[in-house]
């Protein structure tokens, strides 16, 4: 009688977490999706025409580099062009793509302005054939023991920041 009883028990548990069970896959509509983002930056090189920078020490005044046919240039202030060595251009695409995320550092806009990807950050804006692949804007960094250096970032359309390896700002924000 006391083992019929029990199993009496372990059937009507057992039940209870089917059903259990069973609601959590009908409710969780994807459960193999995921909100962090392992690549964050898609462009591809080669392909790329031109890119604006808005760097906060230039008061986010447009440094705009464009190519024309196989040469980059870069637009001054006083509206005219200068040439761009091709390794700048390679070392800024290069940077851009080897942002990957190491985290999630927020999700609502209410800390945009302590990881200063707000519109203290510096925007970074890349195209092909005029069409915009790429609005990102770069935070500030911080340095971790032991000797790692971080850097945040937000794609301009979405509130998640992240937090990135490197120190970015020293690729981006400068005068040109």
């Amino acid at each position: 009688m006391f083992n019929n009883y029990s199993n009496k028990k372990l059937v009507i548990v057992f039940a209870a977490l089917l059903l259990i069970v069973v609601v959590m896959f009908i409710f969780d509509s994807n459960p193999n999706e995921s909100t962090f983002k392992k690549n964050i930056v898609d462009i591809n090189k080669s392909d790329v025409t031109s890119i604006s920078i808005y760097p906060g020490v230039n008061n986010h005044k447009e440094v705009k580099l464009f190519k024309v046919g196989n040469k980059w240039k870069v637009t001054l202030n006083n509206n005219k062009t200068a040439d761009v060595p091709q390794e700048k251009i390679d070392g800024l695409l290069r940077v851009l793509t080897q942002i990957k995320p190491k985290r999630v550092a927020a999700k609502e806009p209410i800390k945009w302005k302590e990881f200063q990807v707000d519109t203290s950050g510096t925007q970074v804006k890349v195209f092909e054939d005029g069409d915009l692949v790429l609005d990102i804007v770069i935070g500030k960094y911080v340095f971790k023991q032991p000797r790692s250096l971080s850097s945040f970032v937000r794609l301009s359309d979405e509130e998640e920041v992240y937090e990135v390896n490197g120190i970015l700002s020293i690729t981006f924000n400068h005068k040109p």
